[in-house]
């Protein structure tokens, strides 16, 4: 959690683990402005314009890493045998 992304232009499948939280970190989308309400839609009421706790939601470590690719990018695989 905290490692921010945008959405591709693919159809992707992110399997992830479940969490309550999510923020789009994300003024601005196709030209159209975000609401800030998509950024803080799962923040407890009274933390909603606490900057410093939406700043420390990021994890800045994993978002910061040299090689990012290297350390986060999992290839796909089958999990089952698929007949063609």
């Amino acid at each position: 959690m905290g490692i921010l992304h945008a959405p591709g232009s693919l159809v992707t499948y992110e399997p992830q683990r479940a969490v309550d939280m999510g923020a789009i970190f994300q003024s601005m989308v196709e030209g159209r402005p975000v609401p800030w309400e998509a950024l803080v839609q799962s923040v407890p009421e009274d933390r909603k314009r606490d900057l410093d706790y939406l700043i420390d939601l990021i994890d800045w470590e994993a978002n910061t890493v040299t090689d990012f690719a290297a350390v986060h990018v999992r290839q796909p695989y089958l999990t089952r045998k698929v007949d063609k």
